[in-house]
């Protein structure tokens, strides 16, 4: 099953390092670490947060792991 994960590079409520955990654990998962974002990645960057989940979506995926900035 295709999953996103999306992970504030910041959040002190979820590790960064507990999703990299669960990405790691699951073959069709997608982890994207925001920078300088915290727990709430859906109200910090809810630009990139909408841009992310619709090419997820739209079945554009980046790399298994991958590193995105707000633009």
């Amino acid at each position: 099953m295709p999953t996103l994960l999306l992970w504030g590079a910041a959040d002190k409520v979820n590790r960064p390092s507990g999703g990299r955990m669960r990405a790691e654990r699951m073959p069709h998962g997608g982890l994207y670490e925001v920078a300088n974002t915290g727990h709430w990645v859906q109200f910090e960057r809810a630009e990139l947060f909408n841009r992310l989940c619709a090419d997820f979506l739209a079945g554009r995926r980046r790399t298994r792991t991958s590193s995105a900035r707000s633009s």
